[in-house]
């Protein structure tokens, strides 16, 4: 197990970036489904204290390890969330929309939590690409594309951060 997983990132050549993955990490048992663990992350605005976006969306790609895949909630589901597998058939993809709804967030205690249910952990740490995207309210946004390998329910480095933190 890894206390600190490896951060990286593909960014658009121009535009400022205003949403990233924060606050990341892995729990052992998932509030939404029953048997298996779950991957939470916020989003959070960078370059700005606080900004508003409509229908914010988190979407996560497995990279490893082999065997491991999302499920969709079955259980205490939230209102105005709507998860899905944006590749039929593929359960190492999966996205969550806050659906119809505008988030204002900001870098502190306001931003906005998903919960990816996953089975196949076994204990082991996983690699995850994780992109958020949302409609910008009266700011410039773009997104980038974030890889987290190392990520397991004991890692320490991207709890309680902005991703864009930590380089």
């Amino acid at each position: 197990m890894t206390v600190n997983a490896v951060v990286s990132k593909q960014c658009p050549a121009v535009g400022t970036v205003f949403i990233v993955p924060s606050n990341l990490g892995v729990q052992a048992t998932s509030l939404l489904v029953s048997g298996g663990d779950e991957i939470f992350v916020d989003i959070a605005p960078t370059n700005v204290q606080e900004a508003s976006f409509a229908d914010p969306i988190a979407t996560l790609h497995l990279l490893g390890p082999t065997g491991a895949e999302f499920q969709i909630p079955d259980t205490n589901v939230p209102n105005a969330r709507h998860w899905s597998y944006p590749v039929v058939g593929d359960k190492t993809r999966i996205q969550c929309l806050a659906d119809g709804k505008q988030e204002h967030i900001n870098r502190g205690s306001n931003s906005l939590s998903y919960r990816f249910p996953i089975t196949g952990l076994a204990g082991r740490d996983c690699t995850v690409e994780i992109k958020m995207t949302a409609h910008p309210i009266d700011v410039l946004a773009d997104s980038c594309l974030w890889t987290v390998a190392g990520l397991g329910a004991d890692t320490t480095n991207t709890r309680g951060k902005t991703l864009d933190a930590l380089g």
